[in-house]
This record gives C-alpha cells, sequence and structure tokens, in this order.
C-alpha cells in the first residue's frame, strides 16, 4: 500500500505519544510555588520545617507541600492554545502523556480535571522528575525520538536532545535557538 507524504506522516505522529510538560507548558505557572504560597498562607510556622525537609531533597519537599495544601485546579491559569493541540490530537488517537515534576497527587487531580492524558509521569516522595532525569524516564519508556515533548525551560533541553520533535511554549527567542540545535522544532506557542 502506497501513502501520500502526509498520510505516512499522520500514521506515525498516532504511534509516537505526545509528552507534555506542567509547570510553565500546560499551565502558565508554576504548581510548586503555588502550593508553597497556600502552605505558608495556611500556617506560616511551615517556614521552620521547610529547611528540615530540604535535607531529604527536592522530591520529599514537593512531596510534604502536596499533603498539606489543595489548589483550586479548576482555576489553574491553562496555555488554552496548548490545550486545544492536545485535544486535537487526542482526536486523533494520538496517546498524550503528562510528564511534569510536579509531584504525582496534584499531577493526577490536573490530569483528571482536564481528561485528556492517557497516562501521567509525576515526581513522588523521592523521585524529582525533572530535566535528565525526566529524559531518563521517557527514553527507557518510549525509546530515543520515541516521543514528541512540550516544555518551556532549558531545564527541558535534555528531553528535547532525546525527542522526536518539540513544542515550545512561551520560550525566548535564546530557548528556540537552543532547541534548534538539539531537536527539530514542531510547533511553538506564544
Amino acid at each position: 500500500m502506497c501513502l501520500e507524504p502526509n498520510q505516512e506522516e499522520v500514521v506515525i505522529k498516532e504511534r509516537i505519544p505526545l509528552c507534555i510538560d506542567l509547570d510553565g507548558t500546560l499551565i502558565k505557572n508554576d504548581i510548586f510555588w503555588e502550593s508553597l504560597r497556600a502552605l505558608l498562607k495556611k500556617n506560616v510556622f511551615y517556614l521552620l520545617v521547610l529547611p528540615i525537609w530540604l535535607l531529604k531533597g527536592k522530591a520529599f519537599v514537593k512531596g510534604q507541600v502536596s499533603q498539606r495544601v489543595s489548589l483550586n485546579i479548576v482555576a489553574l491559569p491553562y496555555h488554552d492554545l496548548l490545550l486545544n493541540y492536545i485535544l486535537s490530537e487526542r482526536k486523533t488517537g494520538r496517546n498524550v502523556v503528562l510528564a511534569t515534576g510536579t509531584h504525582y497527587r496534584i499531577a493526577t487531580k490536573i490530569a483528571k480535571h482536564l481528561n485528556c492524558f492517557d497516562q501521567v509521569l509525576a515526581s513522588s516522595d523521592f523521585d524529582n522528575l525533572t530535566g535528565k532525569r525526566k529524559s531518563r524516564v521517557l527514553v527507557k519508556r518510549y525509546g530515543k525520538r520515541g516521543f514528541d515533548y512540550a516544555g518551556n525551560s532549558r531545564v527541558d533541553l535534555p528531553i528535547w536532545e532525546n525527542a522526536n520533535s518539540a513544542i515550545i511554549v512561551s520560550g525566548s527567542r535564546n530557548l528556540i535557538e537552543a532547541v534548534k540545535k538539539v531537536s527539530r522544532v514542531e510547533t511553538i506557542f506564544s
């Protein structure tokens, strides 16, 4: 069976998962800072235990904070253009994955609210899923060049380096140029 170039591209794309970062990408701010702000608003004395939690690592801090706060998931500032892109890709049957450094307690609530993700890969109490760590997890799961990735910062460069293509959200001109050196840029959302 012969396929037109566009048809072949669609068939291949359906098999490649679309992995989406959360902080600064799907939402316009950072969940950890929002959560920390909510925690300190709840009780300023958490400032005294934060240094102790930090001794156990960033993942542990995220876990402790996520246990103690409840964010209004509905009111988060979602990036509407990216969300529409995700929904349109999902309609084609494409597997969409939320791959985030946000703690899984919060990430799964967001995924459930949006109802557009097939999987959630997120930080745990002991594993901070960002940068090179996230890249290793995605490559182990999908293979090198076996996924497309949407992100927004330099910490995502190791992920884009192993991705099939890059989707850049709210990236500076310098970031866009850096991504072009390590990956094929598919889309840029302002």
